[in-house]
C-alpha cells in the first residue's frame, strides 16, 4: 500500500510542475471526494461540470450569472428528494408494507 502511495504522490508532484498535462491532474479535493461520495453524486458532479463548461462555451455572459444559483438549486433538490425518499421507506418499514 505504501509504494502505491508513493507513486501517486509522484505523480501528483509531477503534475504541478508547468507542463502542458497540469491542466488535466485532478485537484486533491477532486481525489478526494471521488473516494468518499456515492458513485450517483460523483456522477451527478461530472455531468454537472461537463454541462458547466459547454455552457460557459456558448454564453459567458449567462453562465456567469446563472451557474452557481443552478447547481446549487439542484444539489439542493437531489439531498431533499434523497431524504424524503429515505423518510419514506423507514415509514413503509414501520408499517411493514
Amino acid at each position: 500500500m505504501r509504494r502505491v502511495s508513493r507513486a501517486v504522490r509522484v505523480v501528483f508532484w509531477s503534475g504541478r510542475r508547468k507542463t502542458r498535462s497540469r491542466r488535466w491532474m485532478p485537484s486533491a479535493m477532486g481525489l478526494g471526494l471521488g473516494w468518499v461520495v456515492f458513485l450517483s453524486n460523483a456522477l451527478a458532479f461530472t455531468i454537472g461540470a461537463l454541462i458547466a463548461s459547454l455552457w460557459s462555451r456558448i454564453d459567458r455572459r449567462t453562465h456567469d450569472s446563472y451557474n452557481i444559483p443552478i447547481a446549487s438549486g439542484l444539489v439542493a433538490g437531489e439531498s431533499m428528494i434523497k431524504a424524503f425518499i429515505a423518510m419514506a421507506a423507514t415509514a413503509l418499514g414501520l408499517l411493514n408494507l
